[in-house]
């Protein structure tokens, strides 16, 4: 006799159907896939981050403390090859595990998986930037490390002529690259384009977009499949629940004539983080169009005229919405 159970405790079980059993171990790796797929995005999140973190870093201790000894200098170039590398690196961990995870769910001839390789054609075609951070990423391996040179630029603000502005900019040489060989035609081609002075900020920017672009179709493709997992998995630890007050952490286990052949934990944490990470790794698929700064304004609207401006806007918002659902 088989019998299927969840349980934490010896004496507290409840029979389950080979079918149940079947079912819950499927949804409980589903999740675990799903949490997989939104762990390697924050990956590239998290190393984007620190890329431009280290650029506003830099920008800071240029205007504190202005080094111009080879050795500092070379250190901000070694600094910035590394951080693009871990950046390039968590790029194509993603394109190479989430196509694996996608073949896992839906198969190697899905029409998923289809959609997926399709975004990413879509993106190399339409963006030189995605084009040069793949060809990069090939460079970097096998032939070399891309950044030579880190400059700090100051530059007066025309709308405030008294200000003065520092950016980091860290740079490629695109014809230098490309004499060192290693890319293709196409690339070659982008990079030789660019000229000289490539700014790496901008195609960081453009090829992290591109990638929140392709998240959002993978979060897509997954969201029903992940949604009748999580309802499993939450419909095995409430009837555990319902009978035996308990819900923490469940073991399900298969036995044969009164021996264990399988058992694994069910328990709701994985659902949380992967709720967690849905909410807080926005697919900023439009990253190019904004930018972080710290930066006074000296002329334009006061603090307090454009928190009069946003309350007018919230209010023209909230009557559409009123208006919306047919109420005065």
């Amino acid at each position: 006799m088989i019998r299927r159970s969840f349980s934490s405790e010896k004496d507290f079980v409840i029979e389950l159907t080979k079918e149940e059993f079947t079912s819950l171990h499927a949804a409980k790796k589903g999740v675990f896939v799903a949490l997989d797929v939104e762990e390697k995005y924050s990956y590239i999140v998290g190393n984007f981050r620190e890329f431009e973190l280290a650029l506003l870093e830099h920008s800071l201790d240029g205007l504190l403390r202005f080094e111009t000894e080879w050795s500092h200098l070379a250190g901000n170039i070694h600094r910035f090859n590394r951080l693009l590398v871990n950046f390039l690196t968590a790029c194509r961990l993603y394109h190479d595990q989430v196509d694996r995870e996608i073949c896992q769910i839906f198969g190697h001839e899905s029409s998923e998986r289809a959609k997926l390789k399709a975004a990413r054609n879509e993106e190399f075609d339409a963006s030189a930037s995605y084009r040069v951070m793949e060809g990069l990423r090939n460079y970097l391996q096998h032939r070399g490390l891309p950044l030579r040179r880190v400059n700090m630029d100051m530059f007066r603000n025309p709308d405030a002529p008294s200000d003065t502005e520092w950016r980091s900019i860290p740079y490629l040489d695109g014809p230098a690259l490309v004499a060192d060989g290693g890319f293709k035609k196409q690339i070659a081609d982008d990079l030789t384009s660019l000229g000289k002075r490539v700014d790496v900020r901008r195609l960081t920017r453009d090829y992290f977009q591109s990638m929140a672009r392709i998240h959002q179709l993978v979060r897509s493709l997954i969201k029903s499949q992940v949604t009748i997992w999580v309802e499993e998995v939450l419909r095995g630890l409430q009837r555990y629940e319902d009978k035996y007050q308990h819900r923490k952490h469940v073991e399900v286990a298969s036995l044969a004539d009164g021996k264990l052949v399988e058992r694994f934990a069910i328990f709701e944490e994985p659902i949380k983080e992967l709720n967690s990470l849905n909410k807080t790794l926005t697919a900023a698929a439009n990253i190019s169009e904004h930018f972080v700064s710290s930066r006074l304004c000296r002329s334009g609207p006061s603090v307090e005229e454009i928190e009069r401006i946003a309350d007018e806007r919230r209010w023209e918002q909230l009557h559409r919405w009123h208006g919306n659902l047919g109420t005065d």
